[in-house]
């Protein structure tokens, strides 16, 4: 039972795509973070404040930094590593999908210092 040849098929594209484009903005000294309309316009952050640091973060080897600007940029890394080596869909129900966005909010909220 050996390893099967990786090969970039339609379902690894994506991964293999952020992956690649997330090493790239990490290679860019001082590159910016997509701007958040939300946090923009208002001054709240959304849920996925810090999603860019903190997947730059990770990439650049400071897990602890990475976990810092948003926790859920360690868990979309992961995720697409594994989709990368293995073909498999990841189905989450809508409640958990929601608990785990609002989690998040308030853990921006609380980082960034609106509550």
């Amino acid at each position: 039972m050996g390893l099967e040849p990786l090969v970039l098929d339609s379902a690894r594209l994506r991964p293999a795509v952020l992956i690649a484009g997330v090493a790239l903005v990490a290679m860019l000294a001082g590159a910016p973070g997509i701007p958040c309309l939300l946090r923009q316009t208002t001054g709240i952050p959304c849920p996925c404040c810090g999603m860019t640091t903190s997947v730059c973060e990770l990439v650049t080897g400071d897990l602890g930094a990475s976990v810092q600007a948003n926790p859920l940029g360690v868990v979309v890394v992961a995720v697409a590593l594994v989709s990368l080596v293995r073909r498999f869909s990841l189905r989450v129900p809508a409640g958990v999908g929601l608990g785990v966005l609002f989690a998040s909010w308030v853990y921006q909220l609380v980082r960034l210092g609106v509550l």
